[in-house]
């Protein structure tokens, strides 16, 4: 059996997809906003969880702001070129968390996204 904890934010962005293709290209490839709603899911080894919800959650929002501060506006995150993948992945990378991380869920306006699994899951 095993255990995961979940953790969820949302911040204000801006991306673009400059290589868009399709019906909705002409608002794709130009810089856009959305609320960019992450879901992270860490495995922990019993009920007295390796690490509280409040501090992973605190963990996760400074490293967003880490990668992806507005020079502009602190408000907003500005993810430039990025997809959801990129963004997962990218996330990821800045946790740093080994082997207990096991997604990453990116989502534009909680609609539409892409989920990132994490050492073989």
């Amino acid at each position: 059996m095993k255990t995961l904890i979940i953790v969820k934010t949302s911040h204000q962005g801006f991306h673009s997809w400059e290589n868009a293709v399709g019906t909705f290209d002409w608002l794709l490839n130009k810089k856009h906003r959305h609320i960019f709603n992450f879901i992270l899911e860490v495995e922990v080894t019993d009920d007295d969880r390796q690490i509280e919800f409040f501090d992973f959650k605190n963990k996760v929002d400074i490293a967003l702001r880490i990668l992806f501060k507005d020079a502009h506006d602190p408000l907003y995150l500005n993810f430039n070129g990025c997809s959801c993948e990129h963004i997962a992945k990218q996330l990821a990378k800045q946790l740093a968390m080994g082997d207990e991380l096991k997604s990453i869920s990116v989502f534009e306006d909680d609609e539409n996204g892409a989920k990132v699994l994490f050492n073989d899951n």
